[in-house]
């Protein structure tokens, strides 16, 4: 026996019918849509969900049962369905801020869409779209009437890098400078100042064979005391770039003084040097590659 339940809130949630009888706790959900999409099915295979829909789609792993079969689709997909397909806008700051938070924690969607934009620091209003573009490329799945499962992939993450390097990241620089007190630099530690080591410089501390040109630093903004204490001046042309830090939620890098690897990588696909995107995907490839699948 399965307990089924409908994607994107066609049937009401089985939590309350679930409490009223024990005994399909034990139960596998299986969920079912009218259509399935080949990319949504990917994702929820990937997340290990079972599915199955009216077209003949299904996947069921239960051994020594397996079952699942791929490539069926409507005959006819209705108006509705195409113009929401075709309806996932560009996105800009604050959509790509939010991307980001979800990215590094991808638990965060599956609460209220309230608590995501007090967490994050985003308008509610930003949450509903993205989450709605999300569904739409089948990396949100939305169980029942509230739950849903976050499934990113590599294809997100990699739109993400993109759109932050044209859209994001011109918005984020906070000013250029020089080094006045070279001893007082070499011995700064960001974390005194809240500040995180970005771009070539944690390319760099991560073992990337770079030089880097300019010095990158995510700050919460600028302050005297940082400036004094490393020994800056500003520069419009200086090897010094402080940028604003533009998440809420606990991201951490591969080191205490690093901004999270996905952002040293778009950091550095951004600055379109051959070397620092091959950095780049080096990092892409090492620490993040095996946790999402290709899309």
């Amino acid at each position: 026996m399965l307990a089924t339940q409908m994607l994107a809130g066609e049937w009401p949630s089985m939590s309350a019918e679930r409490a009223e009888r024990p005994e399909m706790a034990e139960l596998p959900q299986v969920w079912y849509a009218d259509f399935i999409s080949p990319q949504r099915a990917g994702h929820l295979r990937a997340a290990g969900l079972h599915y199955v829909d009216a077209v003949g789609n299904v996947h069921l792993h239960l051994p020594p049962i397996i079952l699942d079969v791929q490539g069926k689709r409507p005959t006819r997909r209705s108006k509705a369905m195409e113009a929401r397909d075709s309806e996932v806008r560009v996105w800009r700051g604050p959509a790509l801020r939010l991307l980001f938070q979800l990215l590094c924690d991808p638990g965060l969607a599956e609460r209220p869409q309230r608590e995501v934009a007090r967490t994050t620091g985003c308008a509610q209003g930003t949450v509903l779209h993205l989450f709605r573009d999300l569904e739409v490329l089948g990396n949100l799945v939305t169980l029942g009437k509230r739950a849903r499962r976050f499934v990113p992939d590599r294809t997100l993450r990699d739109r993400w890098i993109a759109e932050f390097g044209q859209q994001l990241r011109p918005k984020l620089l906070l000013g250029r400078f020089g080094i006045e007190k070279r001893d007082r630099w070499d011995a700064l530690s960001p974390l005194d100042h809240g500040a995180l080591w970005a771009a070539e410089s944690a390319a760099q501390k991560l073992g990337a064979d770079l030089v880097p040109g300019v010095q990158t630093l995510y700050v919460p903004e600028v302050r005297a005391s940082l400036l004094k204490s490393a020994g800056l001046r500003a520069s419009d042309t200086g090897p010094i770039a402080l940028r604003r830090i533009f998440w809420n939620i606990p991201a951490p890098g591969s080191l205490p003084d690093l901004v999270p690897d996905l952002l040293v990588a778009a950091d550095l696909m951004a600055t379109r040097d051959g070397r620092c995107q091959a950095a780049a995907r080096s990092i892409l490839t090492g620490s993040l590659d095996g946790l999402l699948p290709e899309s």
